[in-house]
This record gives structure tokens, C-alpha cells and sequence, in this order.
């Protein structure tokens, strides 16, 4: 069992893009998580197969953000098997991004235009929509609940 799951194997050369790729398509996905009291999470089981490796073999390894088991890397060849969930999302959004919708319907598309716009940004950088007034980790912006579900 440890072994399918790339545990056990030879530390005696480096680790290599090669050796990085065969883990990222036997394992498929990792979990996202924004702890890093140490590393990022996601970071984690390359590693502890492979030992050090340079990060930028996770971030070539062919890998897509997507929501699988929770927010994930997931092997950019699954792409066509999450189809239907991505048919789903846009039949049945989420109950939250319905009310948003209701309340703030150009909010969706004020979201896009601004990434459209600006590239690659985060959740934090947009000022679109209101902010809730709760505090902790899961107080998502209404701006963060339109960029995940997107």
C-alpha cells in the first residue's frame, strides 16, 4: 500500500522534474491549505517522497485549482472527469452565490472584468462587493465567494 502511494522509494539520486511528475500522476491531487506553520500543505507530499525538491517542480508538474475532495491540485489530465461538476456549479450555484446574486447581480460579472483586467490577483486585492463583519479564518469577502466559485 505504501508503495502505489510512492513511499519507499530511492533517495540515493536527487530529486528530479521526472520523478516529480510520476508522484503528481500516481497521487492525482493535494490538498490545499493556507496553514503553513511549517510549509504550505500542498507542498508536503512531494516531499516526503522525494525529499527536497525544488519547488518549482509542483508548480510545472501540470496541476489545475479545483475543489476535488476540498481545495485542490488536481492532475490537469482529470480535467474531463470534473465535467460534470463544473456543469453542476453553473446549473446549482452554490445557495450563498445565489443570494448574491439576488442581491448584487452584476457582482459576478464586476469580478471578471476586474480579473480580466488586472491578471492574476487575489481575493484580497479585489474591492468588489461588501465584506461580512465576521472575524476567523472562513469570513470570506463577497468579492472571495465569487472567485471561488468561479
Amino acid at each position: 500500500m505504501l508503495a502505489a502511494q510512492c513511499f519507499g522509494a530511492s533517495r540515493e539520486q536527487p530529486p528530479s522534474g521526472r520523478r516529480a511528475n510520476h508522484v503528481i500522476r500516481r497521487l492525482a491531487q493535494f490538498q490545499i491549505d493556507s496553514v503553513n506553520v511549517f510549509t504550505r500543505a500542498q507542498t508536503m507530499p512531494l516531499f516526503s517522497r522525494l525529499g527536497a525538491y525544488s519547488p518549482a517542480a509542483l508548480e510545472q508538474g501540470g496541476l489545475y485549482e479545483y475543489w476535488g475532495h476540498a481545495a485542490s491540485l488536481i492532475d490537469v489530465n482529470l480535467y474531463p472527469h470534473f465535467g460534470f461538476r463544473r456543469a453542476e456549479a453553473g446549473e446549482r450555484p452554490w445557495a450563498e452565490i445565489r443570494q448574491l446574486m439576488a442581491e448584487q447581480p452584476k457582482l459576478v460579472d464586476a469580478v471578471l472584468a476586474e480579473v480580466a483586467a488586472r491578471g492574476p490577483i487575489t481575493a484580497r486585492e479585489i474591492s468588489l462587493g461588501r465584506s461580512k463583519n465576521a472575524s476567523g479564518w472562513w469570513a470570506w469577502s463577497d468579492a472571495k465567494t465569487v472567485l471561488e466559485w468561479l
